[in-house]
This record gives structure tokens, C-alpha cells and sequence, in this order.
């Protein structure tokens, strides 16, 4: 018995010429190739997460990010209870300094943890100024001063990063550092100096040196009447961040200087006051630096994978016109396999970039991917030539992309304008096709 075919030829040679039903497997399979970068954005945030446990491990035993708070001079009062007279209670009055000046370095480095890198820094701080004791203490209700039980609080985030003892130079007298805070609800990590006061000596100076480890950041909180801070490094991409930016900074190959000056109205709260008062504008008011880089390579990554869809458009784009211009027939598998190959790229990226910097691994991963659509278009296409334009636009767009992740304050610029630039060349190269006699 003769099979009969139960497709007609006329139908079989329709689906295998039509351009609109090739436009529409093409748009499906970009969107099929979108799966696998999904996947992708994922293996990076993996791969990141693991990156920012290795931070924590490795900050958690150098020393976290530091904020230096204080000196705050702290006097016990005895006060009379308002509702009852004959019954009294202590509570802390703090006093804080006329004139705070920090003068301090930091010196980062780079430790590695694996294949993970950690910016960390080791810093001198010194600290000097003075206290001016008023006359009376404006509080009505005050029984008695404990000036022999003052004491001086400098507050220190992370106090496993001290490296040295501290000591305190208070007028002509040198005090060691006591471990802890006494007033954990303004300073919750700190120092303290057991002092001395006498209400006839009215103004004291002091000045201390704190030598410790951090990580990423270091903050100050302006305590002064009016404080003064100078820090100098040889980091090359701060992030001045905080309630205040400094007053003076610089910038250049060796590193950066800043130098911030605050005044007293400058700040939410007075020079003086009762207990945990003022606790919340006091911690708001840091200000300080951040030793960040510029993008971290995972950061670019991700970043760069946002254009995956551009690549594979423009890639199928050329095999398309080539299609429709020069008569050639393209299997949507041939298709699938250059897309795949596009894919491929970013796995590339990120496995070498863990290895070695991002930039030579952008590039390897570049010319790998290059050079395998074109060994493998040069079979697909009938001339050469047509492979040759195919890897010369995928590494065009590359190298454009390559381009954006450096101009990170262009980005946006400089994408527009390339997208518009790659529109306006595929408007004018298929301008004269007659697209319903393909």
C-alpha cells in the first residue's frame, strides 16, 4: 500500500520559507536563552553571598567597622526625686569637650580568605582637646556632686581591634585605660578613665593615642564644641559618608586626605545633659569615610549580564539578515547552539574572575566566546566573510560593554547612546529589503 504524505509539500516548503514564522521562532528562543542567564544572576548572588560570609569571618576577627565616639566626661549626681524630697537617686551628667581634635592615618590592606578577598585597615588616632567645668550644675533638684567619681568615656565599636594599651594624659597626669563602658546606653563599646575633678580647676586638657584594627569604614562622632578631624590614607576609592562631608579633601594616585570641622550647631544636641537623654542624635550625628571599591567584580558581573539580551538579539539579527538577504536557510538549531555559546560567556566571567581580576578575565572570556561563534558560523555560513561580521559585532558589543562597567557615572549615558547608534545602523542595513516578497 503507497504512504500518502499527510502534509502537503506546498505547506512543508511554506513553514521552512516563511519569514514571519522564522521571526517567531527567533523571538522564542531569545526568550528560551533568558532562562539560563536567570540562573546565572543567581549563581552570582550565591557566589556573592559566600564572598560577604568570607567578609564577616575574616572582619569578625581583625575588627568590624569602627566608629570612634567621645571623650565624654561623665560626673555622678545625686538628685532629689521630684514627688518626694526625702527620697534621692544618682544619675550621670555628661559633659562634653570644648575643643576635639582627631588627628589619625588609615593603613588598609587586602587580606585573602580562599579565593575571597577583604579590605581591612589598621589606624593611629590621636585625640586632644580640653573640658571646660561650669560654675554650678544647672539642676534644680541636685543634692550633691561626686566630682572625686568622674570619669572619661571613649567609645570604640569593636574593642577586639585595639592593638596597644591606652592611656589618657589628663592635665599632667597619665591614666590607664579600664576595660568597658559605664555608659553603655551612649556608648555601648568603650574605654573609660577613672578622673579626678576639682571645681576650683575649672578647664582640663587632655590627649590620648588609640591604635587598632577595622574593616570597610571608620566613623567619628563630633563631640566638640567644635571639632576638628584630619585623616590622610593611601586608599585610592573612598566613600565619604555620615551627617557631614569634610570641609577639605583630596584625591589623587596616592591615596586621599579629609579634613572636617563641626561646630556645636552643627549637631542635634547641647554640650550637656542628664543620663541617655540626647542617645539618638548622638549616634546619628557620625560622619567619616568608607574604603570601598569602586565595583567588586561581582558587582560587574551582574552588571554586565543585564546586556545578555542585546548580545543575543544583535548576534540572531545577522544570522537573520543573512537569511533573508543572501537566500541561506539557518536551522533554529544553529541558532540555539550560537546563543548557548553567548551564555556561556558569563559562566566564563565569573569562574575566572574569581581566579584572577575582572578585567583579563573579561577579556579571555571574550575572545573564548569569539572565537567559537566564529569557527562554528564559518560552517553555517556560505562566505566567510559573513562569520567575519558576525564576531567582528560580537566583540564590537563587548568591548561596549566593557566600556560601560568602567564609566560607572556614565552608564547610563553612554548606554543610550549606543543603543540608539545600534538601532540606527539596523534601520539603514535593512532599509531596502522587501519584507512581504521574502
Amino acid at each position: 500500500m503507497e504512504n500518502k504524505n499527510l502534509i502537503p509539500s506546498s505547506l512543508i516548503d511554506w513553514l521552512s520559507r516563511s519569514v514571519m514564522l522564522k521571526l517567531s521562532i527567533i523571538f522564542i528562543l531569545t526568550f528560551m536563552l533568558l532562562l539560563p542567564q536567570v540562573l546565572i544572576k543567581d549563581l552570582i548572588l550565591d557566589r556573592q553571598s559566600l564572598n560577604q560570609g568570607a567578609i564577616r569571618e575574616v572582619s569578625g576577627k581583625w575588627g568590624l567597622d569602627q566608629t570612634l565616639g567621645g571623650p565624654i566626661l561623665t560626673v555622678p549626681v545625686i538628685l532629689n526625686d521630684l514627688s518626694d524630697p526625702d527620697v534621692s537617686h544618682t544619675a550621670y551628667y555628661h559633659f562634653l569637650p570644648d575643643q576635639l581634635t582627631i588627628r589619625g592615618e588609615l593603613d588598609p590592606e587586602t587580606l585573602q580568605r580562599g579565593i575571597y578577598r577583604i579590605v581591612v585597615y589598621q589606624s593611629n588616632q590621636e585625640l586632644s582637646g580640653r573640658f571646660t567645668l561650669p560654675a554650678q550644675l544647672d539642676l534644680p533638684q541636685l543634692q550633691k556632686t561626686l566630682w572625686d567619681q568622674a570619669f572619661i568615656t571613649i567609645g570604640l565599636s569593636d574593642l577586639r581591634g585595639v592593638r596597644e594599651n591606652v592611656a589618657l594624659e589628663w592635665n599632667d597626669t597619665s591614666i590607664e585605660a579600664v576595660p568597658g563602658s559605664r555608659i553603655s546606653e551612649l556608648l555601648s563599646s568603650a574605654i573609660t578613665f577613672p578622673v579626678r575633678l576639682n571645681p576650683e580647676t575649672p578647664v582640663y586638657s587632655f590627649r590620648t593615642q588609640i591604635n587598632f584594627n577595622g574593616s570597610s569604614s571608620l566613623q567619628f562622632l563630633p563631640v566638640g564644641k567644635i571639632t576638628e578631624v584630619a585623616w590622610t590614607s593611601n586608599w585610592k576609592d573612598p566613600k565619604f559618608t555620615g551627617a557631614s562631608l569634610p570641609a577639605e579633601r583630596n584625591l589623587d594616585t596616592a591615596g586621599f586626605s579629609g579634613s572636617w570641622k563641626i561646630l556645636q550647631i552643627n549637631r542635634n544636641y547641647p554640650q550637656s545633659w542628664l543620663n541617655d537623654e540626647y542617645k539618638d542624635e548622638l549616634q546619628t550625628s557620625a560622619s567619616g569615610v568608607e574604603l570601598i571599591q569602586s565595583l567588586d567584580d561581582y558587582q560587574k558581573s551582574m552588571r554586565s549580564i543585564k546586556y545578555g539580551l542585546l548580545i543575543i538579539v544583535l548576534t540572531f539579527l545577522v544570522f537573520f539578515l543573512v537569511e533573508v538577504r543572501y537566500r541561506q536557510r539557518i536551522h533554529p538549531f544553529q541558532y540555539t547552539l550560537v546563543g548557548l555559546a553567548l551564555v556561556l560567556f558569563y559562566i566564563l566571567l565569573i569562574s575566572l574572575s574569581e581566579q584572577i581580576s575582572f578585567n583579563p578575565a573579561y577579556l579571555i572570556s571574550t575572545l573564548v566566546t569569539g572565537a567559537m561563534i566564529y569557527l562554528y558560523s564559518r560552517s553555517v555560513f556560505e562566505q566567510s566573510r559573513h562569520a567575519l561580521v558576525l564576531v567582528a559585532i560580537v566583540l564590537a558589543v563587548y568591548g561596549f560593554v566593557f566600556v560601560i562597567l568602567q564609566l560607572t557615572d556614565y552608564a547610563l549615558l553612554m548606554g543610550s547612546v549606543g543603543l540608539t547608534i545600534i538601532l540606527a545602523i539596523t534601520m539603514y542595513q535593512t532599509r531596502n529589503i522587501k519584507w512581504y516578497e521574502s
